[in-house]
């Protein structure tokens, strides 16, 4: 089962989720504004993918 993280007015996620279901894909969304994250993921993250990648700097400060 796929897990896909975001908030759920994000451009992007609203994609990935709709992608997903054409595909017929079973997934679970969670949604970090109602569920928050914890330190042992953002950590796992960060050092696979570096900070730059988690932090959205494109958006609007206040847009989400």
């Amino acid at each position: 089962m796929i897990t896909l993280y975001g908030i759920p007015n994000c451009g992007t996620v609203k994609k990935a989720r709709v992608w997903l279901s054409e595909q017929q894909r079973d997934y679970t969304f969670h949604d970090f504004k109602k569920q928050g994250i914890d330190a042992a993921h953002l950590e796992r993250w960060a050092s696979t993918l570096g900070q730059d990648k988690l932090i959205n700097r494109r958006a609007p400060l206040g847009a989400n």
